[in-house]
């Protein structure tokens, strides 16, 4: 498959469910290129159904800016880790402005500031 790189949204075999899901891509790109950690570090998304549905708290929304067909959630309150082989295509790359967004959320949901 493609290499992954920070911040890309590629589909990948949701834990429980049959169906692949989009993640971002968290884990640094110089990471990623080391060929000996197997494991990737991902933030869960998911299409939005209403199309309404406001934000939850530790959420940011990534759309067609982000290269994305459907408005789409991304989880910041969970991070998931994949193989970097079990990617299966990917969806989109997440523009500056929601990378600032959510790295503003990670930082509140984990404390990365030591309040």
């Amino acid at each position: 498959g493609a290499p992954v790189k920070q911040w890309d949204v590629f589909s990948f075999p949701h834990p429980s469910r049959d169906d692949p899901h989009p993640c971002v891509i968290l884990t640094p790109t110089e990471v990623l290129k080391n060929k000996d950690l197997e494991l990737v570090n991902t933030l869960f998304c998911q299409t939005v159904r209403p199309l309404n549905r406001e934000c939850g708290h530790w959420e940011v929304y990534l759309d067609k800016a982000d290269g994305l067909d459907w408005k789409t959630l991304v989880k910041c309150n969970i991070i998931f880790q994949f193989k970097k082989s079990d990617a299966l295509r990917i969806m989109g790359h997440v523009s500056e402005p929601r990378r600032r967004a959510i790295g503003k959320k990670l930082n509140e949901f984990f404390a990365l500031s030591g309040r």
